[in-house]
C-alpha cells in the first residue's frame, strides 16, 4: 500500500509519496502534479494525487521490466486520454498505430531496455529520403509523443533516464508557403461562385483564415454594425469532429475588419441562408455556422480537404492546398506594401518572426520593387549647391 499527501512547493502542487523500497525501507518521493497551487485548484490536485497513487500501486503489481515499449506507450496514451486535448489525442493515436507501434513491436524492445539508438534508428528509418518517407516537421510530432510517454515512465521510476532526450532529430526544413497571384486569386473567387467551396474560399482569401477558423466561424461572431469579424471558434476533425471555443494559439483569437466587398458578400450570404431556413422549416439545422449546407448542417473539414485540389486543377490553376489560400492572402498584402507586423496580426501569428520565416522570399521581392522606386526617385532628384 502506498500512502501520499498533497503539498505545495514553488506555487505548484506536489504529491508526496511514501514508497517501500526493495530493502523494505520507506522512502519519500515528490511528484509534480503540474497544477498551480492557486485558489480553486485544490480539488483538482487531490484527484490527481489519487490518480498518481493508483498508478504507483499499479506499477508495483506489474512487471514492467518485461513490458514491451510499444505496449507501454499504448497503455500510457489510453491512461492519459483525459489529460490530452481530443485533437491531440487522435493525432497521437494515429501516429502510434500507423508508425510507432508496428516498428517497435517488430523490434520487440522492452521499455526498461530502450536506449537512444533504438529511437534514433526509428527516426532515421522514417525520415524523408528522396521524397519518400516523413518530413522532419512530422517526425517532431512523433518525438513529442515518444518523449512524453518516456518522461512519465521516468517519473514513475520505471526507467533510469529518458532516452528520447539523447537523440538528434532530423534538421527542420524552413517552410515557404506557396501562393496564388492577385490575378489568380481574383479568378478563383469568380470561378468558385455556386460551388460547394465558395464560402470557405472567400473566407480564406478575404480574411486569411485557417481551415479550422473558416469552418468554425459563426454568424454570432460577425458584427455587421461595427464591421468586424471575430475569430474565436474552431472546427477540426481527425477521427471525430471537434468543435472548440478557442483557436490554435492566444494570438490566433483576433478581430478582423469587414469592409467593402467582404461585408457585402457576407450580408448577401446571410440573407440567402435565412431564406433557406424558411424553406426547410422544422427540418432546418440551426447551427449558426457560416459554412453550411442548405439545410443548415455545418460543413465537415473533409469536404474542403478532399475537393479543393481537384477543383483548382479543373480551373487550370496551380494545384495548391486550401491552406495555401491563407498564404496567398498574406503574399498579396505584402505585395501591396503591408509590413511584417501588420501581416502577422492579420494571420494571427504569435510572433512576427514566424511571419518573417515563412514569407522572407515575398518580403525580399517586395523590397526590390520598393528600392527600385526609391532609386528612381533619388536619381531623378535635382541637386542644390
Amino acid at each position: 500500500m502506498i500512502s501520499g499527501s498533497l503539498q505545495t512547493k514553488g506555487n505548484m502542487f506536489y504529491a508526496v509519496l511514501s514508497i517501500k523500497g526493495e530493502n523494505g525501507k520507506f522512502k519519500t518521493k515528490w511528484v509534480s502534479l503540474k497544477i498551480p497551487s492557486e485558489r480553486g485548484n485544490k480539488r483538482k490536485a487531490k484527484a490527481e494525487l489519487n490518480r498518481v497513487i493508483a498508478e504507483y500501486e499499479s506499477r508495483d503489481s506489474v512487471d514492467y521490466k518485461s513490458t514491451l515499449f510499444c505496449d507501454y506507450l499504448r497503455q500510457w496514451l489510453d491512461g492519459h486520454r483525459a489529460n490530452i486535448e481530443q485533437v491531440s489525442y487522435e493525432g497521437y493515436r494515429n501516429i502510434l498505430e500507423k508508425h510507432v507501434y508496428p516498428y517497435f513491436n517488430e523490434l520487440e524492445v522492452k521499455l526498461f531496455d530502450l536506449k537512444p539508438p533504438h529511437i534514433q534508428d526509428y527516426y532515421t528509418s522514417k525520415h524523408n529520403k528522396g521524397g519518400i518517407g516523413l518530413s522532419a516537421n512530422t517526425l517532431k510530432k512523433h518525438h513529442a509523443l515518444i518523449r512524453k510517454c518516456l518522461q512519465h515512465a521516468l517519473q514513475m521510476n520505471l526507467i533510469l533516464y529518458n532516452p528520447a532526450d539523447r537523440v538528434t532529430l532530423p534538421k527542420m526544413e524552413r517552410f515557404q508557403g506557396k501562393a496564388y497571384t492577385l490575378e489568380q486569386a481574383k479568378f478563383l473567387l469568380e470561378s468558385s461562385k455556386g460551388n460547394v467551396l465558395e464560402v470557405p474560399i472567400v473566407l480564406a482569401l478575404q480574411f486569411g483564415l485557417r481551415r479550422s477558423e473558416a469552418l468554425g466561424l459563426k454568424w454570432s461572431a460577425v458584427d455587421f454594425e461595427n464591421e468586424v469579424v471575430h475569430i474565436r471558434h474552431t472546427v477540426t476533425a481527425m477521427n471525430t469532429r471537434i468543435e472548440r471555443d478557442g483557436t490554435k494559439t492566444l494570438s490566433s483569437t483576433r478581430s478582423l475588419p469587414m469592409l467593402g466587398e467582404s461585408k457585402k458578400y457576407l450580408l448577401e450570404l446571410r440573407k440567402k441562408q435565412e431564406e433557406e431556413k424558411l424553406l426547410f422549416g422544422a427540418g432546418y439545422n440551426d447551427t449558426n455556422y457560416v459554412c453550411r449546407w442548405a439545410d443548415g448542417k455545418p460543413y465537415s473539414p473533409s469536404i474542403v480537404s478532399h475537393n479543393f485540389g481537384k477543383f483548382v486543377e479543373r480551373l487550370g490553376l496551380p494545384k495548391l492546398r486550401y491552406h495555401d489560400l491563407r498564404h496567398s492572402a498574406a503574399s498579396i498584402l505584402i505585395s501591396l506594401g503591408c509590413n511584417a507586423k501588420e501581416v502577422s496580426t492579420f494571420l494571427g501569428h504569435s510572433q512576427v518572426s514566424t511571419t518573417l520565416n515563412i514569407y522572407t522570399h515575398v518580403f525580399n521581392s517586395s523590397s526590390v520593387a520598393l528600392m527600385q522606386a526609391y532609386d528612381s526617385a533619388l536619381s531623378g532628384a535635382s541637386t542644390q549647391a
